[in-house]
């Protein structure tokens, strides 16, 4: 079973809020409240599913394009959402034995994969990716600007990113990326440390941060 992975929490230094802070964001608040409700109660009960469709119909369409390769070499097909995002536009696919999750938002994307007969314990693309040159000492990293180039890389590691999350090896996958996450989380605790901002950080597990303060 995965471990719990490291977050980032940041916490405000003293003094790291003035008083116009206080005094502004309330009228913000009180400006904008109403016009955000009438929104929701009118007009975002009916047009916000229509737009969620569109757009998802839209990324169906860039991911028959920029990810074509799953759908000629691996009998690659959409599927149905298991779970919604309620800041980004979602679709998702299976192709050989890996369920695909193609997320946008703005100009960012993403995939997270997991196996078909394993849905419970998946991956950023990202991340496997990492893992995968970094096991091949190369120092090169993924980057990409658009879901073109992201689809030429997992085009390209195809084979390798399967074996990652076969039953096999994702145990070795889970604890790669486990503690490359936990080194670039205590680099970035570093440097909001070292700078004289208004936040300290440290970094947490999940359950440290939503248990329960006992009375």
């Amino acid at each position: 079973m995965r471990s719990e992975r490291p977050l980032l929490r940041l916490t405000p230094r003293a003094g790291g809020r003035s008083w116009k802070y206080y005094v502004f964001a309330p009228l913000v608040l009180i400006i904008i409240g109403p016009f955000v409700l009438a929104y929701k109660l009118l007009v975002g009960w009916w047009l916000d599913p229509l737009s969620n469709r569109h757009y998802e119909k839209k990324l169906r369409e860039q991911v028959r394009n920029d990810l074509a390769f799953l759908f000629l070499d691996f009998g690659g097909r959409f599927v149905a959402n298991e779970r919604t995002d309620k800041y980004a536009t979602l679709v998702t696919m299976e192709a050989a034995d890996l369920r695909v999750v193609i997320s946008q938002h703005h100009g960012d994307y993403g995939i997270s994969l997991t196996r078909r007969d394993d849905r419970k314990h998946g991956e950023s693309l990202d991340s496997i990716l990492n893992i995968i040159y970094e096991r091949e000492g190369s120092l090169r990293r993924p980057t990409y600007v658009n879901l073109g180039d992201l689809g030429r890389l997992f085009r390209e590691k195809f084979d390798q990113v399967q074996m990652a999350l076969s039953e096999e090896s994702y145990p070795g996958t889970v604890a790669a990326i486990d503690g490359i996450q936990k080194q670039e989380m205590q680099r970035m605790a570093q440097a909001f440390n070292s700078q004289s901002g208004r936040f300290d950080a440290d970094v947490v597990k999940l359950g440290d941060v939503t248990k329960r303060v006992p009375k």
